[in-house]
């Protein structure tokens, strides 16, 4: 039962939450005597094979947050955290990065949405903090009230203003930003009659579409794509598709392919 029990709290767990979970003194020491359960720090039980973050928050103790809690959320990363982000009462502890806490109140294992935005608005690069944010809209986790109050602050309401509530994608979300920081006017998931929604549309003239990790997995997909590229080449909007890769790795090659789209003269 300790180990079931366990496994409900991410693997690693204090004595008190154990024990409000139904768990038993003699259980946890048969457990723990077995190798079933170890004991990495005072008062802190884990399985043997407890994720990194939620162990580092059992024995700091602290609460996920910022590229922890937004993992363990679900939402979108750029990258995933090489140490543990907690929210903490005291400073730097041994690997993490650490949050301040206002020592007020108890804290949960992982914190919320809202909380999850504002510390990552606080802590990283702001393209990092943009694609979190981002994802909570696409992911309808957050209401654009709900989003005003999480980044009610300088730094989060620079993250806000970029927010796009039509983005798609962590690569559609990238690709905006890079094109943005060149100075371009992009618009997300512009309609076109008789070909549908366009991942963006750059200077109201050149269509931009992203190819994902799972791009043509069917035959019919791939179909679809032609006759969407040729519509839109009819109609005089040149096409260009980028891999994540390319969005990624060679920015410097997108944005050429985009300046010269933009420099062939326009038709219709």
């Amino acid at each position: 039962m300790v180990v079931e029990i366990l496994r409900q709290l991410h693997g690693a767990a204090r004595l008190g939450e154990l024990l409000a979970a139904g768990a038993s003194r003699s259980e946890l020491r048969r457990a723990c005597e077995r190798g079933q359960v170890l004991r990495p720090a005072y008062g802190c039980f884990a399985l043997p094979d407890a994720p990194a973050d939620h162990l580092a928050a059992c024995v700091t103790p602290g609460s996920l947050t910022c590229l922890s809690s937004a993992r363990a959320h679900g939402l979108w990363l750029l990258r995933e955290p090489e140490v543990p982000h907690l929210l903490v009462r005291r400073g730097r502890q041994g690997s993490l990065v650490p949050h301040r806490h206002d020592g007020t109140g108890r804290t949960p294992r992982i914190v919320d949405v809202p909380e999850t935005v504002r510390q990552a608005a606080h802590c990283l690069p702001a393209l990092e903090a943009l694609v979190i944010a981002e994802s909570c809209v696409a992911k309808g986790l957050l209401s654009a009230a709900g989003m005003s109050r999480a980044l009610d602050f300088p730094a989060g309401r620079n993250i806000a203003r970029l927010i796009d509530p039509q983005a798609q994608s962590l690569l559609e979300t990238v690709a905006r930003w890079l094109l943005m920081e060149a100075g371009y006017s992009v618009q997300s998931q512009v309609y076109f009659p008789g070909v549908g929604h366009v991942d963006l549309l750059v200077e109201g003239r050149v269509v931009v579409e992203l190819d994902g990790f799972e791009f043509h997995s069917a035959r019919e997909d791939y179909r679809r794509d032609r006759l969407r590229w040729n519509s839109l080449t009819c109609a005089g909007l040149p096409v260009l598709r980028f891999t994540f890769e390319m969005v990624m790795a060679r920015s410097g090659y997108v944005l050429a392919c985009v300046r010269e789209a933009l420099a062939q003269p326009a038709h219709g």
